[in-house]
């Protein structure tokens, strides 16, 4: 990580395309960069989470997949219904349980007084367990909607991997319609291929009529991320 630094540091790529770069540009409230140690610390913190969390989370959407074959049945042949299916199984399934926050001041919520500098829990699996928010809670609804969870936290602590999700996880095979392939790629269609990543985002123009509805129709149904709260600065995260 440190010669990762070192080298965006002498040769600074687009800070919008990079993320080291990005660190590296950004300043502190005073307008000055932040310590040589920051930008390590963030990158050292984003590899060990991204990574954790992401296989802990795929793991946990393979082992839904597998064991509702009837769930499975229906994303081979309804392949529009990944988008959702994904968000379903971040809800269910979620990474991280919980993390702390440091109160900045004294805060009441639901007559419980907590005072400054208290260290509170916030529990992220509790919150996708909320019958008032998601009927039937316990429930898998690949096709749930609108499913609105905290997987990735809210507000200004949102998680930086609540993006880089809709890239990673929302990959899309042929339609069963007219077996046409995502563009880039060369799909075959058999387990052992495709010899090229056939994930396309955003880029699968069908050649059926029908799915490329069923996908437009789902995407605008689905992508819509979860409600954010910014300006929220009563707590902040807490870091080990």
């Amino acid at each position: 990580m440190i010669a990762l630094v070192e080298q965006r540091r002498a040769h600074p790529l687009d800070p919008e395309q990079d993320l080291m770069s990005g660190v590296l540009a950004a300043r502190d409230e005073a307008g000055e960069p932040f310590p040589p140690e920051v930008p390590i610390a963030i990158g050292v913190q984003l590899f060990a989470a991204g990574g954790d969390t992401t296989t802990q989370a795929i793991t946990a959407a393979l082992h839904e997949i597998a064991t509702t074959p009837e769930d499975q049945r229906t994303l081979r042949t309804e392949p529009a219904l990944i988008p959702q299916a994904v968000e379903e199984y971040l809800r269910l399934h979620p990474p991280l349980h919980q993390l702390a926050r440091t109160l900045c001041t004294d805060v009441k919520l639901h007559g419980q007084t907590m005072s400054e500098s208290d260290l509170v829990a916030l529990s992220w699996a509790s919150t996708k367990r909320d019958a008032d928010k998601f009927p039937d809670p316990d429930r898998c609804m690949i096709d749930r909607t609108p499913n609105r969870h905290l997987t990735f936290g809210n507000g200004p602590h949102q998680c930086i991997g609540a993006g880089p999700r809709s890239h990673g996880w929302r990959c899309r095979p042929p339609c069963p319609g007219c077996s046409s392939a995502p563009a880039g790629s060369s799909w075959t269609g058999t387990r052992s291929e495709p010899t090229a990543n056939p994930c396309s985002p955003g880029s699968h123009t069908c050649r059926c009529a029908s799915a490329t509805t069923n996908r437009a129709d789902a995407r605008a149904s689905t992508d819509e991320s979860p409600v954010r709260e910014e300006g929220d600065d009563r707590a902040r995260t807490r870091y080990p």
